[in-house]
């Protein structure tokens, strides 16, 4: 799911109102403040004072939500869809350790060092002699 598409969807939800899943799954409305409450004119006037790119309120609460996401939470926006990707491909991951040969070049004929990598992670092993042999050189 792309920013643009989140954006709009928030954006929609701060208009018409957006569910909060409530207590004992009950979910309520929340009717937030009306937007359009100035006249577009002043609107317009307010954006350009403060260097927005444009007047549309509840857009611009979406942007402002998914930018904190992003840059203060760290927080990645990907569809379920592609999560679901993610998971499979992760779930057919190698069950055996996987050993990396690390080579100096394409032209070398002897790898500089290996690497183990344990099955189902991304945890590198570098035995510790390898590493000694490979910052010598």
């Amino acid at each position: 799911m792309s920013d643009a598409s989140v954006i709009q969807l928030l954006a929609d939800r701060f208009t018409s109102g957006i569910a909060h899943p409530g207590e004992d799954g009950k979910p309520a409305l929340l009717n937030l403040p009306r937007f359009n409450a100035i006249p577009d004119e002043m609107a317009e006037q307010f954006a350009q004072h403060a260097h927005l790119p444009h007047a549309d309120m509840p857009r611009l609460l979406a942007e402002a939500v998914v930018h904190t996401l992003k840059t203060e939470g760290h927080y990645a926006i990907i569809s379920q869809a592609e999560l679901d990707e993610l998971r499979a491909k992760a779930e057919g991951a190698p069950e055996a350790t996987r050993i990396i040969e690390v080579y100096e070049s394409a032209a070398a004929r002897q790898p500089t060092f290996t690497l183990r990598v344990e099955p189902h992670t991304d945890r590198v092993v570098v035995p510790l002699s390898a590493l000694r042999e490979a910052l010598k050189a």
